[in-house]
């Protein structure tokens, strides 16, 4: 499969001590890759320029290889929540948005190795975006707080006849 394929180009791209041992690659019932790490002592080069951050190097892999871990789609983007690092790695996570939304719990860590590249990537993201892509479903509200917040309160009150009802804001 094409997702074979790319998995080998960056199992080939490996740098650093002679590898040993195989690549770490878990992939979800999606097919697409949720973690992987790489053997001790070799990383996966970036093309950031030499002395690029941790964060630099996390999203130009991403950019290099996010379709393994989702669909491609020029809407995604990812925030960066928190950069941590010492003498032996640095940690980068990320949050996943969609046309500038957040994705609900979509986050990615990405581990940098200090002499560049990365080690280990753990990611759960949201993977396809076709309906979002084709417009099917959009995320753009097309009516207002208070009539969303009406017909919330008629829905639930169809269900429950008699019951008291308000709604807040969460």
């Amino acid at each position: 499969s094409a997702q074979d394929q790319r998995i080998a180009q960056l199992t080939d791209s490996l740098v650093g001590a002679p590898v040993s041992e195989l690549m770490r690659v878990s992939e979800g019932r999606t097919g697409y890759v949720r973690f992987l790490g790489t053997p001790p002592a070799t990383r996966i080069p970036v093309r950031t320029a030499a002395g690029a951050t941790a964060e630099e190097q996390a999203r130009d892999f991403l950019a290099q290889w996010g379709e393994l871990f989702h669909e491609k789609s020029d809407s995604v983007g990812f925030s960066t929540l928190r950069v941590e690092g010492n003498d032996r790695r640095s940690l980068v996570r990320l949050a996943q948005s969609y046309s500038e939304v957040p994705v609900y719990c979509a986050q990615v860590i990405v581990q940098v190795d200090p002499s560049g590249g990365i080690a280990c990537v753990l990611g759960d993201l949201m993977h396809d975006f076709e309906s979002l892509d084709t417009g099917a479903l959009r995320i753009k509200p097309t009516i207002g707080a208070d009539a969303a917040k009406q017909a919330a309160i008629a829905q639930v009150a169809a269900a429950n006849p008699g019951a008291a009802l308000d709604a807040s804001a969460p």
